[in-house]
This record gives C-alpha cells, structure tokens and sequence, in this order.
C-alpha cells in the first residue's frame, strides 16, 4: 500500500499553452501507438472533433486548477478525479480550457459546479496549483506521466512516460526493499 500524490506538471501552462493546429499532426500519428502501447482508447470526439479543431486551445491551467480546488472537497479522491478529467479529454472530446466542463465533473461526487468553479477562482487554489508546477520544475520532470517514490525522505524517479504496472509494481518493491537503487 502507498499513498499517491498527484501533482500537475503544467506541460502546457500558461504561456506554454498551443493551439490544436501546432498538435495536431503530431498527436495524429501518436495516439494510436499510445492505444496500442497502454491498452487505452480515444473516443471519436477527441479525434474526429477535438483533434481537427485547430482553433481549440491546448492548455494544463484549467484541469490543473479544477485538481488543486478538488483538493478543498474530497482530497482522497484526487486520483478519481484526475481520472474523469483525462477521460473526459481524450474520450468524450471535452475541451482542455473548458474550466466549466471540470467544474461539473465534480458533481460525480456531489460537489456543485457553481461551488468548485467559485473554488476554482481562489487565490489559495491558484497558489497550490503554481506551487504543484514549481515542484515539477524543480524535481526536474521534463515528461508526464512521471511517477517519484518517496520513502524514508528519499525521492526516487520511477516511471516517466507511459510504464505498465508490472514495471511499476516491480521498482517500487525493489527499491522498498532497499536493495537497488534505479535512476
């Protein structure tokens, strides 16, 4: 057992932030390896719509800011959450700029979507959220998903990209164990 933390790297935050048309040919020629690789499926909304809009604005801000205010409800739920935001993304062709759309997701878990997107807005939230992409900076994360153990106030690099979880399972009990050290 462990418990997991996840922090928002903020890819595309901020000034990083492109639209659909700088994206596209790449994430064209690339989801189908990651479906092939991972064992996922896009929904057609993502590419038959999202996908081929170049106008659609391609940001880590809104769905990074809706976990950080998530926090303030149902902090044990955080991984869930960010769960329905990916899959809201990537197979129900959601936006990733459409604050409003994270906002309602919360409802899952009998938040109201006029309260999160009022949480959404607090300065206390924007803080956590640019704390979360300063710790992903300063960890020195450069792709995402990345997955860091800490045990004993060490922080070990463990995954970084997509990696099955026999991978994952198989590093982190090796460096419980304490008898390798993997970089």
């Amino acid at each position: 057992e462990c418990d997991i933390e996840i922090v928002p790297g903020g890819m595309l935050a901020g000034e990083r932030a492109v639209r659909m048309r700088e994206l596209s040919d790449f994430l064209t020629q690339a989801y189908p390896s990651v479906e092939q690789l991972a064992g996922v499926k896009f929904g057609k909304p993502f590419t038959e719509g999202t996908l081929k809009d170049s106008t659609v604005l391609f940001t880590s801000d809104p769905a990074s800011l809706a976990l950080a205010a998530f926090s303030d409800f149902v902090p044990g739920a955080r991984l869930q959450y960010a769960a329905l935001i990916h899959k809201a993304i990537y197979e129900r062709g959601v936006h990733p700029s459409d604050t409003g759309a994270f906002a309602a997701l919360a409802g899952i878990f009998a938040i109201d979507s006029a309260a999160m997107r009022g949480k959404m807005r607090e300065p206390h939230v924007v803080a956590r959220m640019q704390q979360g992409y300063r710790s992903a900076l300063n960890a020195g994360l450069n792709g995402f998903p990345t997955v860091v153990l800490e045990h004993k106030g060490r922080k070990q690099f463990i995954a970084e990209g997509y990696t099955p979880f026999s991978i994952l399972e198989q590093r982190y009990r090796i460096l419980l164990a304490g008898s390798v050290q993997i970089d």
